[in-house]
């Protein structure tokens, strides 16, 4: 009674999340569009934004910026922001001015504000739950989810890093990366364990789609015709991070991730420098990213 009481008090947002994991704030009596990005640790404003909201220089120098991709490249400078409202929570500082793709919005929110809140994220139902401190318990029963695990995060940084295991053989850290579109996994990790390229099943598949398609073709045809259907796959993917720059990085099929109880069959990870938990694998499950205790809460939806 006493938790349905407290969760009852608790001041909370329920905002729009579209499955690029944008949703929208409000700043200068504006609403802005912007990626909520747990891969990131800065706030990022694209030139545009800073135009229409009339934002101010700051004498600081420019931070470097390091993107999905592992890119890492020096902002374009630093603005001052203030009374910018994310749910419940209303923040003022600095701003890195970098331009973004357009699909992001005019911005990034990154981990220097959500450290501060509890945010549910549930992509499939298209929300972003949020609430301002340490009330993880009370977010989740008022939007009656219940809490299957409880994960913490790893790492000195702001920076959410989960260890999750890899086809039940090595556990692997990776940061839980809202802004990154796919997951990855460490290249050396991904060489000794020896991962199967990616581009044999999916191969098969399209093959099979093929010759499904010829057949049908040929029928529509008649006797005395011919058709020929041809498939070819690629054993990589083109990744574009924040800088805007491709990167083509190597696919491999993970039989079984492990996230704490919760299980994903048969991703397509690339291999990088560093693992990273993209929106393949994070829209698949309801979770919470719990900023002051630095957990991770998977939850059971509705």
């Amino acid at each position: 009674m006493l938790g349905l009481l407290g969760a009852a008090c608790v001041q909370t947002s329920t905002l729009p999340l579209d499955d690029r994991s944008c949703s929208t704030v409000e700043l200068a009596g504006c609403a802005v569009r912007m990626l909520v990005d747990t891969g990131c640790e800065a706030m990022i404003f694209d030139p545009r934004g800073v135009q229409r909201l009339g934002l101010a220089t700051a004498p600081r120098t420019a931070p470097d910026v390091t993107d999905a991709t592992g890119i890492t490249m020096p902002a374009m400078g630093v603005v001052t922001f203030e009374g910018l409202r994310f749910g419940t929570l209303t923040m003022s500082g600095d701003a890195a001015v970098l331009a973004v793709p357009a699909a992001w919005g005019e911005g990034v929110l990154g981990m220097s504000a959500l450290q501060a809140c509890c945010c549910i994220f549930d992509f499939r139902g298209g929300v972003l739950h949020v609430t301002a401190g340490d009330l993880g318990d009370e977010l989740a029963a008022l939007y009656r989810k219940k809490v299957v695990a409880r994960l913490p995060l790893v790492g000195a940084r702001s920076l959410p890093v989960l260890t999750v295991r890899v086809d039940d053989r090595v556990d692997v850290p990776v940061l839980v990366d809202t802004g990154a579109e796919t997951t990855s996994l460490p290249a050396s990790v991904v060489a000794s364990l020896g991962l199967p390229s990616a581009a044999d099943p999916m191969a098969a598949q399209r093959r099979a789609e093929a010759a499904e398609l010829q057949r049908s073709l040929a029928e529509q045809i008649g006797p005395g015709g011919k058709v020929e259907v041809t498939v070819s796959t690629s054993p990589t993917r083109t990744s574009v991070g924040a800088h805007g720059q491709p990167v083509a990085e190597a696919m491999h099929l993970v039989r079984r991730l492990a996230i704490g109880p919760f299980v994903c069959r048969d991703v397509v990870a690339t291999s990088s420098a560093e693992g990273r938990l993209g929106r393949d694998v994070l829209a698949r499950v309801v979770w919470m990213l719990h900023g002051p205790r630095r957990e991770l809460w998977l939850l059971e939806p509705n």
